[in-house]
Parts: C-alpha cells; structure tokens; sequence
C-alpha cells in the first residue's frame, strides 16, 4: 500500500503501538548505546548501497509488556511476554530504512548487519531465520535466559511476576541485567 492509500484515522490498535514504540536510544544500557551511535556514524559515511539509498533510522529499542503483548497476539514475536526479549532489558534494536522502512534490498540488509558486526551488535540478519532490522548487543544469547529474568527481578522466584512499574526498580533490575552482560 503507498503512503498515500493509508487512511487518515488509523485503526485503534496502529494508534496504540505508535504510542509505545520507543526509539530513542538514551534508554539503552550504556555500552549498547554507544555502539549504536558508532553504527550511526558508520552509517552517516555511506549514502547508497547497489544503487539503492542508505538511510537507516532507529525504528524501537526499548519495548514494554503491553507492546509485546500486541506484538505476539499478532505472531510477530514468539516471545509472549517483554522479560523474554532483549529490547525490554535495552541492549536490542531495530533498524529500518527512513523512507522504505523494511522494504529495501537484501544489499541494504547487508551492509546494515555489517555495520551492526562493526559496531559490536549482533545483527538478526545472521540468524538461521533472519530477523533482518534486529541487533542486540554483542555476545549475548538470542534470547534472554532464566538468569537475566531472576537477575532484573531480584529473586529467582519470578515466575508470574509482572515488570516493575516504579521506574526506580525497573531501572534498578535494568543495571543488574546490565552489569552481567557487560553493557554498563
């Protein structure tokens, strides 16, 4: 669909998820962030890729549970709840094109990972199922284990618990997630 066939008054739900997107990267662990502006430098020197312009922007870093909650009611994540994804504990991004948003050639893909790699982000793209807009910081597995979820939550019983809503604690079990991936 062009830019121009979408309706004026979006459907509730789009109206929702453009409310919680988060893409500012002052919310990332403080390593992460770094390594996203080096890629955005790296990415400022490059203006085409194959004929095609090279115009990344960050599309969401942090992601809430009522986000991931959409997202999986939608089947596109498998995570159904935020604690099982990286983009909730601020080490992931994603990484879209600024005016083809996810729409670009498999060559843009490419040098959009290879600048992730450059930067010490692990691109999605080189997964077994390419997850081509995703990076998440360096050395860490796919996915969050058991040990990042007891860590954020101070206790190895939080199964069941929800994520903290007093920013203080949500902050508080961010750094210890942080320190142990050494993203602080």
């Amino acid at each position: 669909m062009l830019k121009t066939d979408i309706p004026t008054k979006a459907p509730s739900i789009w109206v929702e998820i453009a409310s919680l997107r988060q893409n500012r990267i002052d919310v990332l662990a403080p390593a992460m962030r770094g390594r996203v502006e080096g890629y955005i430098l790296d990415a400022r020197k490059i203006d085409v890729v194959n004929g095609e312009a090279f115009d990344p922007i960050i599309f969401e870093t942090s992601r809430s549970e009522r986000l991931q909650e959409i997202y999986f009611e939608q089947g596109t994540t498998r995570a159904f709840t935020a604690i099982y994804g990286w983009h909730f504990y601020c080490v992931a991004v994603d990484i879209i094109s600024r005016k083809k948003e996810w729409s670009v050639s498999e060559a843009w893909w490419k040098e959009s990972a290879r600048l992730m790699r450059k930067n010490g982000i692990d691109p999605g793209y080189d997964w077994h199922e390419k997850d081509r807009p995703h990076g998440q910081f360096h050395g860490i597995k796919k996915s969050p284990s058991d040990l990042s979820r007891t860590l954020y939550f101070g206790t190895a019983h939080w199964q069941g618990m929800k994520p903290f809503t007093d920013s203080a604690e949500h902050h508080a079990g961010l750094e210890r997630v942080w320190r142990k991936i050494g993203a602080m």
